[in-house]
């Protein structure tokens, strides 16, 4: 842990990918999307609890990969280690851009744990939960 914020050192982060697969005789790069993330944390990696908040999402494919069509995401947040979960209301933003909108609880300090899921028109998802990404304090 971190003696300045309390925060841990690592961060637990499953991600599982679904995609079409063929033969071929030779190396072929996997249609693994990707997730890029946009937080506004402070230096201390903390939101203000009770106020609306936004998080930008970035979907991609990997490099040498053609960009992904037709990208929809999902994001859902939680403030007790997964054991209940909020969805955001999500926009698309930009280029495979996307914003969600969540909303903090002003009651307790505690930590947001993200659970984004993504799709493209070809079939191919991804879903990524990242624990305790950062932190709530009133």
């Amino acid at each position: 842990m971190s003696h300045r914020t309390g925060r841990p050192a690592w961060r637990p982060v499953r991600t599982s990918w679904s995609f079409r697969s063929g033969h071929s005789k030779e190396g072929t790069p996997l249609p693994l999307l990707q997730l890029d993330y946009g937080v506004p944390v402070d230096a201390r990696n903390v939101v203000d609890g009770g106020r609306s908040h936004r998080i930008e999402v970035k979907v991609r494919a990997q490099k040498g990969l053609a960009t992904p069509r037709g990208v929809k995401l999902r994001v859902g947040a939680s403030y007790d280690d997964g054991r209940t979960w909020t969805t955001a209301r999500t926009t698309a933003h930009g280029h495979l851009g996307f914003r969600a909108s969540l909303t903090t609880p002003a009651q307790r300090r505690t930590w947001v744990t993200l659970r984004v899921t993504a799709s493209d028109s070809a079939g191919n998802t991804v879903r990524q939960t990242v624990q305790r990404v950062y932190a709530v304090h009133r």
